[in-house]
C-alpha cells in the first residue's frame, strides 16, 4: 500500500477496498471502481478538510455519470462523526450538485443541533459557514492531507 493510501485510509476511519487514486482534474481521491454485471462502473470519492470529509458515490452508466449518494463527515480527532446522508437513484453526477448536497447537509445539521441546544441561530450565518466548510474541502486535496497529517503529528 503506497503512502497516499495509507494516509487517507488512516484518515477515513472507515474500510476502503483496493486502492486509492488521486485524480489531477477532479481534485479528488476516488478508490478503484468495480463493474456490475450490466457493465455500470461503481466507486467513491473523497474530499478532505482539516474539519469535514465528504464521501461521494458515483455510478457510470451506458451514458451518464449519476451521484448514487453522499456523506458528510465531521472530524473529531481521530474518529468521524456523520453529519449526514443522502442516497439518490438516477441524480446526473456534477461537481456542482454534490458539492450543492453536501452543503445542504451540513446546514440541516446546524440547524437540528442549534434547535435542540436552544440556539436562535441566523440562516445566514449558517449558510455562510457551511460554505466555508464545503469551500475548504475545493483546496488542493494532496496538500490538505499532508496538512491534516503534519498537524497530527505537532499534537501527538
Amino acid at each position: 500500500m503506497g503512502s497516499i493510501e495509507k494516509l487517507i485510509k488512516n484518515e477515513l476511519a472507515i474500510a476502503v477496498n483496493g486502492d486509492i487514486q488521486f485524480s489531477e482534474s477532479s481534485n479528488m481521491f476516488f478508490t478503484q471502481g468495480f463493474t456490475s454485471y450490466s457493465g455500470n462502473t461503481y466507486f467513491k470519492g473523497f474530499r478532505f478538510s482539516d474539519k469535514i470529509m465528504i464521501t461521494i458515490e458515483i455510478g457510470i452508466g451506458y451514458k451518464y455519470e449519476f451521484l448514487n449518494g453522499i456523506t458528510v463527515f465531521a472530524k473529531n480527532g481521530d474518529k468521524n462523526n456523520v453529519l449526514g446522508s443522502r442516497s439518490f437513484h438516477c441524480y446526473v453526477y456534477a461537481q456542482s450538485k454534490a458539492k450543492a448536497e453536501a452543503k445542504e447537509i451540513i446546514i440541516e445539521h446546524l440547524k437540528k443541533k442549534s434547535l435542540n441546544a436552544g440556539m436562535n441561530c441566523d440562516e445566514y450565518v449558517i449558510e455562510k459557514f457551511s460554505n466555508g466548510l464545503i469551500e475548504e474541502t475545493n483546496k488542493n486535496q494532496k496538500d490538505v492531507l499532508s496538512n491534516i497529517q503534519f498537524n497530527k503529528l505537532l499534537n501527538s
